[in-house]
């Protein structure tokens, strides 16, 4: 038998039904995400499902009382036999009238975790490490509630998370091992790259191809500048290249070809989808951003703009916006754009010190890491996942005040680098 009903705080949420009708703006509050979802039982889903349409269909309501939610529920015959059958008056009645509105991220907070934990179950994933809902010894309960209550959600999420981890490397999942002589079959290499030479997808700057030899499958792109010298315009502009058709040449005043469109994903840390695109807009028409921004477009202008949003739908390009992440978070991304889109080139913003990267970073290593190491096993893991998936990847790093004097460059310069000299 389950008993995944024990995976139900009522006293949260008892306060949190009684904080919305006091104020319903709570929410409209971004950080507040509720949906039918979080309660598990029907009764408490229509009480939410009441308030919340309540909420929206007027923006001024300030307040919502028990005879408000029954008349709302009376138009719905089959709901309101629920709300009549658990007596809903008297209930939200004495929600309103023993809750203290202050206390509502508290018990909030409770909810969510509970309802992560029932999504959990419901997928088929042991929760009993942390709560044995199952059990039903009384001290084992409160043990397991103890433990919830001492976690946020981000640790319980990040708990699950590690377990899938540590199952994969388990298996050595990812993990190569070959052994080889040196000296063997470089006859057969040599005669390989006499019939075609390695090289992969041209970049739009003819420097880096020479260099680098085109992005090519299995290598890792790292660039390092300093904040607002363009890093994630150089990464739009690669991705713009490698997946679209056609651009607008300046010199030319005319439209080019860019070659065969290869999908792509650009994985953004910090800008969010309108500022993406126009970054994409002004690269591919060759119109400046600022004029885009601007709008009153001329004619000539507008012509050109129409003809790169008809160029950028129809590339193969992917966009995800994640602002807190560990390197599972990126694997994840890009293993799902190559089993749906079957990309060939990943553009990640920019390596930086994360919350969650540093609290998985702890957890896989045993102990804290300094900042420089966790960016260092963060660029050594992007690398790993281009053998892997047989991608190239992009990303950048940024630099710090030691950077600042061209003579003094060195490793110290990078973000986080001149913790490695202490």
């Amino acid at each position: 038998m389950s008993h995944i009903s024990t995976l139900n705080p009522p006293r949260a949420i008892y306060s949190v039904v009684g904080s919305l009708c006091k104020k319903p703006q709570l929410l409209r509050e971004s950080d507040v995400t509720l949906s039918e979802d979080d309660f598990s039982q029907e009764f408490h889903k229509i009480i939410f499902s009441a308030i919340n349409n309540l909420v929206y269909q007027d923006l001024n309501t300030t307040y919502i009382n028990e005879v408000d939610i029954d008349n709302y529920l009376a138009s719905y015959p089959k709901l309101y036999k629920v709300w009549e059958k658990y007596n809903g008056i008297n209930y939200v009645h004495d929600c309103i009238e023993n809750t203290n509105p202050e206390l509502f991220s508290q018990n909030y907070t409770r909810l969510k975790k509970f309802s992560l934990l029932r999504h959990y179950v419901s997928n088929g994933i042991d929760v009993s490490d942390l709560i044995d809902y199952q059990s039903v010894d009384l001290s084992d309960q409160e043990k397991g509630m103890k433990t919830i209550d001492e976690m946020d959600i981000h640790d319980i999420i990040d708990h699950f998370t590690m377990k899938m981890i540590n199952v994969r490397n388990s298996f050595n999942l990812g993990q190569q091992s070959r052994d080889f002589k040196a000296g063997e079959d470089l006859r057969g290499l040599l005669k390989k790259l006499n019939k075609a030479p390695e090289y992969g997808y041209p970049f739009m700057n003819g420097l880096y191809n020479t260099i680098f030899r085109g992005m090519r499958k299995e290598k890792l792109l790292l660039r390092s500048a300093g904040t607002g010298t363009g890093k994630t315009r150089q990464a739009l502009a690669d991705v713009c290249f490698t997946s679209c058709t056609e651009i607008y040449d300046i010199e030319t005043d005319k439209w080019i070809s860019a070659g065969p469109a290869l999908p792509t994903v650009y994985i953004s840390t910090e800008i969010e989808k309108e500022e993406i695109q126009s970054i994409m807009i002004a690269f591919i028409s060759g119109v400046d951003e600022a004029v885009i921004k601007d709008g009153y477009y001329s004619g000539k202008v507008l012509e050109r703009l129409e003809k790169a949003i008809e160029i950028v739908e129809a590339a193969p390009i992917y966009c995800v916006y994640i602002d807190d992440f560990s390197i599972s978070d990126i694997e994840m991304i890009i293993e799902q754009h190559i089993i749906q889109h079957k990309i060939a080139v990943v553009a990640f913003d920019y390596i930086q010190l994360t919350a969650k990267l540093s609290r998985t970073m702890a957890s896989s290593f045993g102990s804290n890491l300094r900042e420089d190491q966790i960016l260092v096993q963060f660029s050594a893991s992007l690398k790993k996942l281009t053998t892997k998936y047989k991608v190239f990847l992009e990303t950048s790093t940024q630099l710090n005040r030691n950077a600042k004097d061209p003579e003094l460059r060195d490793t110290t310069s990078l973000r986080g680098g001149k913790l490695a000299v202490c």
